[in-house]
C-alpha cells in the first residue's frame, strides 16, 4: 500500500442519531486473537461478519462468539469486503467471491483466477446485477446461475478496491481515482483524480445522454489509497474523502470539494470510518477509527471517545439501525442510535425523599485506600521492566565500558623436538626432548569509547522500542483502571438499581479488576486485598 490513506464515503440517510453529548460504548464480545485487520459487517437480523485475513468468522448474535466458516479458511481466503442486503451476504476474498442466504452456508460463485483476477478486492449487488472489482479491473455478474462479463472495458488492469452504488450510478474507486458507471449504458466517468490536474473529465466508456460536461476536481494528493466506501440512497449523496493531509466532503457527485477541520485527528493512523445521519437529517456525525483512538466529528471539530473503551487500537467500524459498532483488539463496542445521558433506561428513579449524590465522605471512604492511578501505573511498569532508568543504567554501564580494557591472554607450546630419533652414535634410539611453553598477557584500552561508544546505537534502538511499548501499557491500564472506576462510581450513585444490571456492572468491574491484574502481576488485587483485610 502506498504511504497515504484516504476514505471516500458516499452516504444518504440512516435511521442513527447521537445527541450532542458524551457517547458511551458497551462491551459485546470479544474477537479473536488475530493479527492484522479486521472489517466488521452488523447484519439487520443481529449477527455479525468479521473478515481477517486468516477467513471469514460469523457470529449469530451477541450472545454466543465468533465461529471460522469453514469454506472461506485457508492461506488464500482473506477478506478484502463484506456486503449484505435482506436476501443474501457476499464476501469478497483474494480467492473469489462467496454468497450466503443464512450465514451458514458459502457457496463460491466467482472465482479470480478463471477470469484472470489474481483476486476480488470489493463486492457489490442491487436487484440486477453483482458487481466485483477485482485487480484485475470490474466484473459484472447477471441472472441464476450468474453469468460473470469483464473485466469491464475501461476497467482493465485496475485495482477495483471498492464500490458504492446510489441507486442509478455505481461509484468504484482505484488506489488514485474515483469513477461513475452509468449502470444502463455501462458508461464511465472520472470524478475525482489524484494524479493529473485534467480540466475536463475523462469518458472511458460509451457516450450517455445522462453524461454531463462536468469540470475534472482538482487533484489534492498524488499516490493515495481508499480504505472504505460506502453509499445509501435514501437522501442526495454526500461523498466524503478522509486522506492523511485532510478531510473533504462534495454534495454533487465529485464536481467540487470543500474541506473539512482535521486539527485533532491523527490521520496517519486511519484504519475505518462510519458516516450516521441523524433521523432528522441535521449534521452528519462522522465516526473514524484509528490506531490511536476513536474520534466523532460534530459541530465542526473532533473529539476522541473513551467512555467504556479498554483500548486505543480501533479495527473497524460498522452500523445498523441499532447502532454503531467498533471492533478493536479487545472486542466489539457498540453505543445505540439514542443516548440517553440523564435518564437511561437503566437508572431506577429515586424515592421520594431519598438522593443519588454521592457525597465526598462516600467518595473518600470508598476509594481513597484504592490503589491510585500513578499507583497501578508503577506496577506496570515494574511487572513490564520498561522503567526509564534501565535505560539510564545501560547508557552508564556502555560509558563505562571504556575505563574497563580488554584482556588477551596466549599461550605458545613448542613441540616440535618433544620425540625425535637420536642422530649421534645411537641412531636407532628414540629421545624425548623438553617442552617449550611461552605465556603472553595483553591488556587494551579503547578511550575513544569514552566520547562515543557503538553501543550507544543498539541502545538507542531498544529504547524507542520501550518507550512505544511503556507507552501502550501506560495508556492500556489508564482506561481499564478508569472505566472499572466509573462502574464503581454507577453503582454508588443508583442504590436502587435492578438486580440483573447490578450483577451485569459487577461482573464487569470484576472483569476489568482482572485485566489489571495480568498487566500488574497480580498486584493490584492484592493491594485490594490487603485493603479489606484492614478493613
Amino acid at each position: 500500500m502506498n504511504r497515504f490513506l484516504f476514505c471516500l464515503v458516499l452516504l444518504g440517510a440512516s435511521s442513527l442519531g447521537f445527541d450532542s453529548q458524551t457517547v458511551q460504548w458497551k462491551k459485546l464480545s470479544p474477537v479473536p486473537s488475530l493479527e492484522g485487520r479486521k472489517l466488521l459487517k452488523a447484519l439487520a437480523n443481529g449477527s455479525f461478519l468479521l473478515g481477517t485475513e486468516q477467513g471469514l468468522f460469523t457470529m449469530v448474535n451477541v450472545q454466543s462468539s465468533f465461529r471460522l466458516a469453514p469454506h472461506l479458511t485457508g492461506p488464500n481466503d482473506a477478506v478484502n469486503d463484506i456486503y449484505s442486503d435482506q436476501s443474501k451476504e457476499l464476501v469478497a476474498t483474494d480467492r473469489g467471491v462467496y454468497l450466503s442466504q443464512d450465514v451458514r452456508h458459502w457457496q463460491n460463485i466467482f472465482l479470480g483466477a478463471e477470469h484472470g483476477a489474481r483476486s476480488c478486492l470489493s463486492v457489490l449487488s442491487d436487484d440486477k446485477a453483482i458487481y466485483v472489482g477485482t485487480t484485475e479491473g470490474l466484473y459484472i455478474g447477471e441472472g441464476i446461475p450468474t453469468v460473470w462479463n469483464g473485466p469491464l472495458k475501461g476497467t482493465e488492469r485496475s485495482f477495483v478496491q471498492h464500490l458504492a452504488d446510489d441507486g442509478n450510478d455505481l461509484f468504484y474507486t482505484t488506489q488514485t481515482e474515483v469513477f461513475r458507471m452509468d449502470k444502463r449504458t455501462k458508461g464511465l466517468q472520472k470524478v475525482f483524480s489524484l494524479v493529473n490536474h485534467e480540466t475536463r473529465e475523462n469518458e472511458l466508456g460509451p457516450a450517455t445522454e445522462t453524461q454531463e460536461d462536468n469540470s475534472q476536481p482538482q487533484s489534492i494528493l498524488k499516490g493515495l489509497t481508499i480504505i472504505h466506501l460506502t453509499s445509501d440512497s435514501r437522501v442526495v449523496c454526500r461523498i466524503y474523502l478522509l486522506t492523511t493531509q485532510g478531510i473533504f466532503f462534495s454534495e454533487n457527485n465529485g464536481q467540487d470539494w470543500h474541506d473539512i477541520a482535521s486539527s485533532g485527528l491523527p490521520l496517519n493512523d486511519v484504519t475505518s470510518m462510519e458516516a450516521v445521519m441523524p433521523e432528522d437529517h441535521s449534521e452528519v456525525q462522522l465516526f473514524t477509527g484509528t490506531k490511536r483512538g476513536l474520534f466523532r466529528y460534530q459541530e465542526n471539530s473532533w473529539a476522541q471517545l473513551y467512555e467504556g473503551f479498554e483500548t486505543n487500537s480501533i479495527l473497524g467500524l460498522a452500523q445498523n439501525d441499532q447502532g454503531v459498532y467498533a471492533v478493536s483488539d479487545r472486542g466489539i463496542f457498540f453505543t445505540p442510535k439514542v443516548k440517553a445521558i440523564s435518564h437511561d433506561a437503566h437508572d431506577a428513579p429515586a424515592s421520594s425523599g431519598s438522593s443519588s449524590t454521592i457525597t465526598d465522605s462516600q467518595l473518600k471512604t470508598r476509594f481513597d485506600q484504592e490503589p491510585s492511578v500513578q499507583e497501578v501505573q508503577k506496577f506496570v511498569i515494574n511487572y513490564a521492566e520498561v522503567d526509564p532508568a534501565k535505560i539510564q543504567r545501560w547508557r552508564s554501564a556502555a560509558k563505562a565500558k571504556a575505563w574497563l580494557p580488554s584482556l588477551t591472554a596466549g599461550l605458545d607450546r613448542d613441540a616440535g623436538n618433544l620425540y625425535h630419533w637420536d642422530s649421534g652414535a645411537n641412531p636407532d634410539a628414540l629421545l624425548k626432548g623438553r617442552d617449550n611453553f611461552g605465556w603472553d598477557v595483553s591488556l587494551t584500552w579503547y578511550l575513544e569509547d569514552l566520547i562515543w561508544n557503538p553501543d550507544q546505537t543498539s541502545i538507542d534502538s531498544r529504547s524507542k522500542l520501550m518507550v512505544e511499548l511503556r507507552e501502550s501499557l501506560l495508556d492500556q491500564v489508564t482506561r481499564l483502571y478508569f472505566e472499572r472506576r466509573r462502574l464503581q462510581m454507577e453503582l454508588l450513585a443508583l442504590p436502587s438499581v435492578p438486580a440483573e444490571i447490578q450483577f451485569e456492572k459487577e461482573m464487569r468491574i470484576a472483569e476489568l479488576t482482572a485485566l489489571i491484574d495480568g498487566m500488574t502481576g497480580g498486584k493490584f488485587s492484592q493491594r485490594l486485598g490487603a485493603l479489606e483485610m484492614d478493613d
